[in-house]
């Protein structure tokens, strides 16, 4: 049961759980101040006029580029797993140079 809740989704995409966290959190707070903005632009439209638009592209490339480095990951090591959970106390992920370099996600 805990390997299905904890591991298993981020053991898929061969991040470690704290990886995986991070990304999510990233991605869920963008979406909420993007949406912030969506609402003020709804009774201001002259405000964050492509601020959602932006978060979105972002976010789906952030996606994408994550989705091709756990492909790289896997095979180049099929046996890569997202660590177990006593990784938690361990350094920053490591992000993706691609995200890093275009300012999209956490760097170390």
């Amino acid at each position: 049961m805990i390997d299905r809740l904890f591991r298993d989704h981020p053991h898929e995409i061969a991040e470690t759980y704290r990886e995986h966290g991070v990304c999510a959190i990233y991605i869920a707070f963008r979406l909420i101040f993007s949406g912030l903005a969506c609402l003020i632009h709804a009774l201001v439209p002259g405000l964050f006029v492509h601020t959602a638009s932006r978060a979105v592209r972002d976010i789906d490339a952030l996606m994408a580029r994550r989705g091709s480095a756990a492909q790289n990951r896997l095979a180049v090591n099929p046996k890569k797993a997202g660590h177990d959970l006593a990784g938690l106390g361990s350094s920053a992920p490591p992000a993706s140079p691609n995200a890093v370099q275009a300012g999209i996600g956490p760097s170390t």
